[in-house]
């Protein structure tokens, strides 16, 4: 059942959201371009998932933890947000490559990405002109135990630096174990990636996961909503969180955009929104009656916690931060009732 304050943080969302579209578009305007029979909006709950395993590509599999069930006319129908998680392979990745996915890597966490996450244009070409340079190559794409110092032109000097960075943003497990990506050509990832690039113990294949007791909005949306040169099957997921600041903010409703990324099969897509509260979620559920209990230094910590607040405009900005990462639509489970 949907939360009864729902709508109204549906309309907080789409007054933010759209006014920083091209054109200011409106709710009906997006609507009248919808086909007969796909909802623009959907009302629904974040809830734990129950269903079998889900694989999104061919030697893919992933258990997700949570789900957004909806129901429109008595067809209930349950989204998993899915995506595939893109690494740089020392060994066979090009300069454009590898500084694409440094400028704005987005790991599996539980909101999706942060500032952290990235290392910033111009210090990511910085990286990859030194990473694609033939015996940085050789020095690198191996164990990270194999690894006992730091070649020659590489932006860093100390060794345990750039084992941290390898580990986080290249193809190596947890354990500090290399793994080839496959030869991928630039653009069209995930296409020609190697069964082990999509093994377990990788975490290339990811859920995104939502902290609990907070407002969100899953959008899939096409490209040319804001750049009407765009491709028309170029579509990209977006997930926000909507904050309520009180009806006597100058600006009640905040958006925090927690995570995008490109999305694939996306040649019959539609426009879609979908509304939902985090009754379940990541980290600790907090009674009604103990938030009216928090100090006020204590609610203030928390109202600024974690946010990377961006409109879309300005997380699209840069032309080195393009299209990062392949996403897999949600898959849907269809419950007629």
């Amino acid at each position: 059942m949907p939360h009864p304050d729902l709508q109204a943080y549906r309309d907080g969302f789409f007054a933010k959201f759209l006014a920083d579209v091209p054109g200011a578009p409106t709710v009906a305007s997006l609507e009248s371009k919808q086909p007969a029979g796909q909802p623009l909006v959907l009302l629904g709950d974040y809830v734990e998932y129950g269903g079998p395993p889900i694989a999104p590509l061919p030697n893919a599999s992933i258990k997700p933890q949570f789900a957004i069930k909806t129901d429109s006319g008595g067809q209930v129908q349950t989204y998993v947000m899915l995506w595939i998680v893109e690494r740089f392979d020392v060994a066979t990745d090009s300069l454009e490559t590898i500084a694409r996915i440094l400028a704005d890597f987005r790991s599996p966490t539980a909101t999706g990405s942060s500032d952290a996450d990235s290392v910033g244009s111009e210090l990511a070409k910085k990286w990859s002109e030194a990473l694609t340079k033939d015996p940085v190559r050789q020095a690198l794409a191996k164990g990270l135990a194999s690894i006992t110092a730091v070649p020659a032109g590489l932006p860093v000097t100390d060794l345990d630096e750039l084992k941290t960075f390898l580990l986080h943003f290249g193809t190596y497990k947890a354990d500090g174990n290399y793994y080839a990506k496959g030869t991928v050509p630039e653009g069209q990832f995930p296409n020609g990636v190697k069964p082990e690039y999509l093994a377990p113990d990788t975490g290339n294949v990811a859920e995104v996961k939502l902290l609990r007791d907070s407002f969100y909005c899953y959008a899939l949306v096409a490209e040319r909503l804001w750049n009407p040169q765009a491709e028309a099957k170029k579509f990209r997921q977006l997930v926000f969180r909507i904050e309520d600041r009180g009806a006597d903010a100058p600006d009640r409703f905040r958006l925090a955009l927690l995570h995008t990324v490109s999305a694939s099969e996306a040649a019959t897509a539609q426009t879609r929104f979908i509304f939902f509260f985090a009754g379940v979620g990541l980290g600790l559920a907090v009674p009604d009656t103990a938030r009216t209990s928090l100090s006020a230094s204590a609610a203030a910590l928390a109202a600024e916690l974690p946010d990377r607040l961006a409109t879309l405009s300005e997380a699209l900005k840069d032309p080195l931060v393009c299209l990062l990462h392949e996403e897999f639509l949600p898959r849907r489970s269809v419950e007629r009732t």
